[in-house]
């Protein structure tokens, strides 16, 4: 699976945090329109999740950092747990 230059993006910015489309369009430079052409994309092929509602919250998947980390050369840290 081929991950373009906007989805390589979108998953590196979703790597460190969960984002709402504007987040993610003030974090990587991109139209709003392709923010959400990709995440839709990206949802049906599970490589992120959709959180919520209004606005809804997006998160990078298990099978999105492996697809990130091939398409950049290396493994996308998960963000720390949090401990009890």
């Amino acid at each position: 699976m081929a991950l373009s230059e906007s989805e390589t993006k979108i998953l590196t910015a979703l790597a460190a945090e969960q984002l709402t489309v504007q987040r993610l369009v003030a974090v990587t430079g991109l139209t709003e329109t392709t923010v959400r052409n990709a995440l839709y994309k990206m949802t049906y092929d599970g490589l992120t999740v959709g959180r919520g509602s209004r606005p809804a919250t997006y998160e990078i998947s298990d099978l999105g950092r492996l697809a990130n980390s091939r398409r950049l050369g290396q493994f996308v840290p998960e963000p720390p747990a949090a401990t009890s």
